[in-house]
């Protein structure tokens, strides 16, 4: 699969995070997903990484800890990790849940592409659906529903009177 990733450094990180994630989950790994700034292309010195593990089956609250704390530390650079079990993706696009848009419009697989891919649609009919725009200029994952600039407008005719 041809990835996104727009820097080579992003690229090789990303795939070491994937490895170490398959060490450490074996056959429970679906998925690892690059998203945020470093797959944007965005990213910058002090940037850190942004990671969705997919599993085929969550750990308790305990075990994610202690893989969380383990995954960042063999990776050596500050990682956000968030953790999804895979049937749980289309009830957080569902719920309009702002990260998981995040992941999913932004998001490049580095590991398990199929297990993310297939809930792209999803977020596509979500978008549709509720009438969502992504308003990067209001803030990092703000998605809002119905029109802004329709909202915009008639909050400047208001003023102007």
């Amino acid at each position: 699969m041809k990835t996104l990733i727009k820097n080579d450094n992003a690229l090789q990180d990303a795939q070491k995070f994937a490895e170490l994630c398959k060490q450490e989950l074996g056959e429970n790994l679906a998925s690892v997903v690059l998203f945020g700034s470093a797959a944007r292309g965005t990213s910058g010195k002090w940037s850190d990484m942004d990671f969705c593990v997919i599993m085929k089956k969550r750990y308790d609250d305990k075990k994610e800890f202690g893989l969380k704390m383990r995954l960042r530390e063999a990776f050596g650079r500050h990682a956000d990790i968030i953790f999804r079990e895979e049937k749980e993706i289309p009830q957080q696009i569902a719920a309009n849940s702002a990260i998981d848009f995040e992941i999913m419009s932004d998001g490049t697989p580095v590991y398990g592409a199929q297990y993310f891919l297939k809930y792209k649609p999803l977020l596509k009919d979500a978008i549709k659906q509720n009438n969502l725009s992504r308003k990067q200029e209001l803030g990092k994952g703000v998605w809002v529903y119905g029109r802004l600039r329709k909202h915009k407008a008639e909050k400047g005719a208001g003023s102007a009177a």
